[in-house]
């Protein structure tokens, strides 16, 4: 596994707490395990709530980790098709706006 993110946010992440040397059967487990939990969690947010120490709403946070799984879906996609090993950046604010 690359260790670019863990340099970059830290391990565990500065602003999360996502640890990126989770073991990949722990990591299937927690993606398997988010609709639930966030369910659980967001049920009576409305999306725009705001941790005062954080810079993203509630509704930002759960776009971001749909992002993610996204962009790296798309990526093991690539990958599995053909495209070369080398994966290149992207900004995840950017990329929330491109998004909408």
């Amino acid at each position: 596994m690359d260790r670019w993110g863990a340099s970059l946010y830290g391990d565990p992440c500065r602003e999360c707490d996502y640890r990126w040397s989770i073991h990949e059967e722990d990591a299937l487990l927690l993606i398997s395990e988010l609709p639930g939990a966030f369910w659980e969690l967001l049920s009576e947010a409305t999306g725009s709530e705001r941790h005062p120490d954080l810079t993203w709403s509630v509704g930002a946070y759960v776009c971001h980790v749909a992002d993610n799984l996204r962009i790296w879906s798309e990526r093991v996609a690539g990958a599995r098709e053909g495209a070369g090993p080398a994966i290149g950046p992207y900004d995840e604010s950017l990329l929330g706006v491109a998004r909408n």
